[in-house]
């Protein structure tokens, strides 16, 4: 009995292991029980006799029955199809639905480690990065989990694939790693003109239809690539310091990145001036770009960014959800289920052919944020 509470189990060899708390006042219920895909009973009432009150959690046990007593802190999301979607974060936690989030299903990776991004390129092959530096895929859903590859000490970021056999990973100390055969064997590629005195830490890589690709990071860091990362060069004004923490495209020329402090970068490439020749300038092939960058006073530091339409993105970092358009007018999407300002989303993905975006965060949050309307549901009950 601790404060009045009394925590009881009802479990045996074999059986789930079935918590119950015991409340001696009546008519309140100040606990918040949270077990994942356990069966939660809350005691109490005027006589002192125990009256069942599930709480409801929409997740079920993994399948060592291994149980979450908190909500973990979430920073990866990534859906398939308009049903099928994962997130995960702290301690390896893994969860998968198939249902549009009505229902989640607890698959923990087999490392306690922090994952940082997954990414699925179908309903059964995807890839998950973690705060130590491994990469690790999965061919059957999420089920299980293999070691590609691993680089002790590098904090891995951000992980963007094309298809199920080409994709890029970025991390601490300027690490960039390409794989051109689903992960068997990945290469490190390197930025080509950086001149800082330190290596960033690489946060976000994103690419466009066209095949263009743009990676950030801190101390300003913004590089393009138009060969597959081949040649990597730092386009980022003088003077840029921005941490960017994500990027996304809006389109096949435009991308929108996300940094701490509530700044925002307008990325836009643009085709080479007639009267150049390539011939005489190895880059005057690739694309120009234009960086412009932004302070949203409304917004504090910004974690992650996803396209809506071609003409806009939403922002979540910390606090609301913000929907952007590219003249810079923003909206925020104020959510009955947000916890004010000390709410902080990690990660937001769309779910696709719909018009609907999870945004995952802080003490397990995963909320469904329709995209005009500004309506939002809680998707995990833990």
């Amino acid at each position: 009995m601790t404060n009045g509470i009394a925590f009881m189990t009802q479990a045996t060899k074999g059986q789930k292991f079935n918590p119950k708390i015991l409340l001696p006042a009546a008519g309140c219920l100040t606990v918040l029980a949270i077990f994942a895909g356990s069966q939660v009973k809350a005691y109490g009432d005027s006589d002192g006799v125990g009256v069942e009150a599930p709480l409801g959690s929409n997740i079920t046990n993994s399948p060592d029955d291994i149980v979450r007593f908190v909500p973990d802190n979430l920073f990866a999301v990534d859906f398939v199809t308009a049903q099928l979607g994962w997130v995960a974060g702290y301690y390896g936690t893994l969860l998968k639905t198939e249902d549009a989030g009505l229902t989640w299903s607890y698959l923990p990776l087999p490392y306690n480690e922090l994952v940082r991004r997954v990414e699925f390129v179908d309903y059964a092959t995807g890839w998950a990065i973690t705060h130590s530096g491994k990469i690790l895929k999965s061919t059957d859903g999420g089920g299980t989990w293999e070691i590609q590859f691993e680089m002790p000490g590098i904090n891995l970021r951000d992980i963007f694939f094309i298809n199920v056999q080409e994709g890029w990973v970025v991390g601490h100390e300027a690490t960039i790693l390409h794989t051109t055969d689903g992960g068997l064997t990945w290469a490190e590629q390197e930025l080509e003109n950086y001149q800082g005195r330190d290596l960033p830490r690489l946060s976000g890589i994103a690419g466009s239809r066209s095949g263009a690709l743009v990676l950030v990071g801190e101390f300003g860091t913004i590089a393009i690539s138009k060969d597959a990362g081949e040649l990597w060069q730092i386009v980022s004004p003088e003077n840029l310091t921005a941490t960017f923490t994500d990027i996304a495209f809006i389109d096949d020329d435009r991308a929108i990145a996300t940094a701490l402090g509530g700044i925002i970068a307008r990325i836009e490439f643009s085709a080479p001036a007639a009267d150049v020749d390539p011939a005489n300038d190895a880059h005057a092939s690739g694309p120009l770009v234009e960086v412009e960058v932004v302070k949203l006073e409304q917004a504090g530091h910004l974690f992650s960014v996803e396209a809506v339409t071609h003409d806009d993105a939403l922002v979540a970092g910390v606090g609301d959800i913000f929907q952007i358009d590219w003249s810079g007018d923003i909206k925020p999407l104020e959510c009955a289920e947000s916890e004010g300002p000390n709410t902080w989303y990690g990660g937001i993905a769309r779910r696709p052919e719909t018009s609907s975006f999870v945004a995952v965060g802080g003490a397990g949050a995963v909320i469904d944020f329709e995209s005009p309307a500004g309506t939002c549901a809680r998707l995990v009950r833990w």
